[in-house]
């Protein structure tokens, strides 16, 4: 009896130190990413870099150019901020913004196609062992400037600013742009300030997407005034 105590007792250590060593592996290696922003040849500022990772298992990096347009990118896990990114494929955002006027919503001022993984072209291939120490990343198009005039016209909506933008940032776990039935459930409704999310998916293909989100926001909160956040719940 014993005997069988002490085997049963070392078959469990066992199991447990595999269990640990297996589920330490699985996870990819953080590898240090550095890098510069070129915007028309010229180095771009403020501009917040965001990776999405082909396995949607593992969160992806950021990090926020400085005057130079230089920018080191780093990745929330364990509680903290680690330096660099994930090993594998990442689509790479770019997007240089402000508090829209009022400070409410926010006014993009760099090109739209950057600013979603579906249509920016722009990728990034970390492995192991090899530092991305001077990483380019180029593009091209029209900086818009920020006068009080093209705030009006260019500021996030409310609706927008405090409920889609957020929903979809947290939310949209695959980054296509539209949320799912099992990514809808995980929605905190105390986020949709009384946005009615079922309503929202008016062409009724078991989706909601940004635009439909957008104008269900506008829609519940058009009559207020834009420089006021959405009553809390």
């Amino acid at each position: 009896m014993a005997l069988a105590s002490q085997w049963f007792s070392a078959l469990s250590t066992s199991i447990a130190l595999l269990v640990v060593s297996v589920g330490s592996g699985c996870r990819p290696a953080l590898v240090d990413v550095e890098g510069q922003v070129i915007m028309n040849g010229q180095p771009l500022p403020q501009a917040q870099i965001q990776t999405y990772p082909s396995d949607d298992r593992w969160p992806g990096a950021s990090g926020m150019s400085d005057e130079q347009g230089y920018f080191r990118l780093t990745t929330f896990v364990d509680n903290g901020f680690q330096s660099g990114a994930f090993i594998g494929q990442h689509r790479v955002t770019v997007i240089v913004e402000e508090p829209g006027l009022g400070g409410f919503g926010v006014t993009v001022l760099s090109p739209e196609k950057y600013a979603s993984p579906n249509s920016s072209e722009i990728t990034l291939t970390v492995t192991s062992g090899h530092p991305v120490q001077d990483w380019k990343i180029e593009m091209q198009g029209v900086l818009k400037s920020s006068t009080p005039d093209e705030q009006l016209g260019s500021g996030a909506h409310a609706g927008e600013g405090y409920i889609a933008i957020p929903i979809f940032q947290q939310f949209d776990r695959n980054q296509d742009d539209r949320l799912d039935a099992q990514e809808q459930e995980q929605v905190d409704t105390d986020l949709l300030h009384g946005v009615d999310l079922d309503s929202a998916d008016t062409n009724n293909d078991g989706f909601v997407d940004r635009e439909e989100l957008k104008q269900a926001s506008e829609n519940a909160f058009g009559s207020q005034d834009d420089s006021e956040p959405p009553p809390d719940q």
